[in-house]
């Protein structure tokens, strides 16, 4: 495949291993220190098998992990509500944007009911949260931010340019500052 068509792999497919010398085209789950499962696709079958690391290294070094799906600035500001697999930021009830916390949407019903993960001091808590209790908010896509640069970047809806602080980890903007942690779209400014 020269690019991945992801919504032909089978239910549970984590990884794509390419047909190289040592391994035929599969969509992989279940990779352990010893093995992993498989299916060939040239081989039409839908049955997973199971096989054990005879070179680890050499089949790691292969596979290509599924993309992990994203919760977007798009989707936000259409409406949309983050799907099941996606990680995002939750604000619960009344709180201000500086309680936002990481989450991952584990499931949902038809009348908005969302079950929500979140890590708090290294325990995993759940939540099921009813519709209009909540704000959605995607994660800040990794950017290596450079001290002391200028960056455009979106705080509640609305841009602004401000200069990016590391030891504050913070924008610097005229009419105050921004934590990192609460902006998206975040884009280099450059003199052309």
């Amino acid at each position: 495949m020269d690019k991945i068509d992801w919504s032909l792999a089978p239910e549970g497919a984590t990884h794509y291993m390419p047909n190289t010398e040592m391994f035929c085209e599969a969509w992989i789950k279940d990779i352990k220190s010893n093995g992993y499962s498989y299916i060939i696709i040239s081989d039409g079958c839908n049955e997973w098998d199971t096989a054990t690391f005879s070179r680890p290294k050499a089949a790691l070094s292969h596979l290509i992990e599924k993309p992990k799906p994203l919760y977007t600035t798009k989707m936000k500001e259409a409406g949309e509500l983050p799907s099941v697999g996606m990680e995002c930021l939750y604000k619960r009830f009344h709180q201000d944007d500086s309680n936002l916390l990481g989450c991952y949407i584990i499931g949902h019903s038809q009348d908005k009911c969302w079950l929500v993960f979140e890590t708090v001091d290294d325990e995993l808590l759940s939540h099921n949260i009813k519709n209009g209790t909540f704000t959605f908010k995607p994660l800040t896509p990794p950017i290596e931010l450079i001290d002391g640069k200028a960056y455009q970047f979106n705080l509640r809806g609305v841009d602004f340019n401000g200069i990016y602080d590391k030891a504050d980890k913070s924008f610097k903007f005229m009419n105050g500052n921004a934590l990192l942690e609460l902006v998206d779209n975040i884009q280099l400014l450059e003199v052309k």
